[in-house]
């Protein structure tokens, strides 16, 4: 299932609509994500959790997703001594289409040449403004639409989108020139899973800034997942921090071969991060009842939760906080109640 960020925000603002005619609470939890987008926390719905985070009795959590152990980022770094450097994608067979996202870091402009499995090569793609181009290859009758978008509307950063048709088997290539490069540093990434063949991914990955781009916004609860068996961490959660570092994920929570209710009125076991999640707005929930319902803090919001369930998140020794894939430690709600009533730990 796939939904667009508008349809996503219509029902984020349905779910405050009736919570305000109801005069109650709400806890909105995201399980849905998208590879898409600067992870900045500027998009149009991280704005949006953003500014709703704000009100009092609002509190929205976020899954990270599961992307940091399936290749689909590329931190690229331009060396100080060369005009380009290159990412290379190896594509499955039976790949019939695929995108991916080039986001720079403000003012930095790149512009991209590519060369195909069988060695056809496009040199340095000029951008044309305000306008789309389309590169047909020969040898491996591919067409790659490409776009540059000089200054995007939220962020200002350059993002330069390409679309794969029909990509051959093999390793593709992507050279990448900085035309403008100040930072020498930009983000790539492929679509998530499963909108993307887990035979289509980065010879040179990096696992790091994998969490979803919704689970980038600053006021929202970015929630990982780990294995509350072992407390190991679940080796598919999304990594930060966010492309422009700020902290997410805020803590993680059990995600692993968590039982409960699913689909067909039945109940089973479920793996991932929307499992931490769910379960950290579950927490959250319980922090709204003792805050507003029983008059202990008539301001509670999502900002001040995160605040809340970081403050009795358990911390391992040995691991230096904020962690990119913990966050600021373990869910422990208990541990928050007595840090909020009793002033113990």
């Amino acid at each position: 299932p796939a939904y667009q960020e508008n349809d996503i925000m219509a029902g984020i603002s349905y779910c405050i609509q009736k919570a305000q005619e109801a005069r109650m609470p709400v806890i909105i939890l995201l399980g849905v994500g998208t590879n898409s987008g600067g992870h900045t926390g500027q998009s149009y719905l991280s704005q949006l959790i953003d500014d709703i985070s704000g009100f009092s009795g609002v509190c929205v959590v976020t899954a990270v997703g599961g992307e940091a152990d399936k290749r689909h980022h590329f931190l690229g770094v331009l060396p100080e001594d060369s005009a380009y450097t290159e990412a290379e994608i190896r594509v499955g067979a039976g790949e019939r289409a695929f995108s991916l996202e080039l986001w720079s870091i403000h003012p930095d402009l790149y512009t991209i040449g590519i060369q195909s499995p069988a060695g056809e090569r496009i040199e340095e793609i000029t951008p044309i403004a305000g306008r789309s181009q389309t590169i047909r290859f020969i040898l491996d009758q591919t067409e790659i639409f490409v776009y540059y978008q000089m200054v995007e509307s939220l962020s200002g950063q350059q993002v330069v989108f390409l679309r794969f048709d029909e990509p051959t088997q093999g390793i593709w290539s992507l050279r990448i020139y900085g035309n403008l490069a100040v930072n020498r540093r930009f983000h790539i990434w492929l679509p998530m899973t499963p909108f993307i063949s887990d035979q289509t991914y980065f010879l040179r990955p990096d696992p790091d800034v994998t969490l979803s781009d919704a689970a980038c916004a600053s006021e929202g609860i970015s929630v990982a997942a780990y294995n509350d068996t072992n407390n190991s961490l679940y080796a598919a959660s999304g990594r930060g921090f966010t492309a422009d570092y700020e902290i997410k994920p805020d803590l993680a929570a059990p995600g692993v071969q968590i039982y409960g209710p699913v689909p067909g009125n039945r109940f089973g076991t479920r793996t991932g991060t929307s499992m931490a999640a769910a379960q950290t707005a579950g927490a959250a929930a319980l922090l709204m009842e003792w805050g507003l319902l029983k008059g202990n803090d008539l301001q509670l919001n999502s900002h001040k939760i995160i605040k809340y369930l970081t403050l009795g998140a358990v911390r391992r020794e040995g691991v230096v906080y904020p962690d990119r894939a913990w966050g600021y430690g373990r869910l422990n709600l208990l541990k928050t109640f007595n840090e909020l009533v009793t002033g113990r730990t």
